[in-house]
């Protein structure tokens, strides 16, 4: 026989098994630190506080590397070198707007994705040629946000 609302209204335990919630609150965990990475695979930053989209979080995995020999999105789990970039905003997303990207290579020069030679000196350091991105392809499980605009600095 299954348990209904009334059955069980009285008792916290039984609600929770029957699977119902009536008006419980239970703390589940409690956040210590936001993080968010602007590019895949990058080192990123924390953040005091982070708007969260059906998306996900803004501007987190806005840009990604995409080979320019298969076309795939690279990570660090094939190239671990992409660990020793930092990237952060210089300029905080918004709803309306990209903000700008700003990416620390190893030997600590600042890149931006929309700086012309952005791609090449990257692709230089990794040993591999790729191209900074921020639009998935249709059927691509890139982590990638569709919805952050292109960012060319000035």
């Amino acid at each position: 026989m299954e348990q209904t609302h009334d059955d069980v209204a009285g008792d916290l335990g039984s609600v929770v098994e029957a699977g119902l919630v009536v008006g419980a609150k239970r703390l589940v965990g409690t956040v210590k630190e936001l993080w968010r990475y602007p590019v895949k695979s990058m080192l990123g930053g924390t953040v005091s506080e982070l708007l969260v989209t059906e998306q996900g979080g803004l501007g987190d995995r806005a840009w990604a590397l995409r080979d320019q020999r298969n076309g795939r999105i690279v990570s660090a789990k094939r190239v671990p070198r992409l660990l020793e970039f930092r990237a952060t905003y210089e300029v905080e997303p918004t709803p309306e707007s990209a903000g700008v990207v700003r990416i620390e290579t190893p030997d600590g020069n600042a890149l931006y994705p929309g700086q012309e030679d952005a791609s090449a000196r990257i692709s230089s350091i990794i040993g591999r040629p790729v191209v900074l991105d921020n639009f998935a392809q249709p059927d691509e499980k890139a982590s990638i946000d569709r919805n952050t605009e292109a960012y060319s600095r000035p």
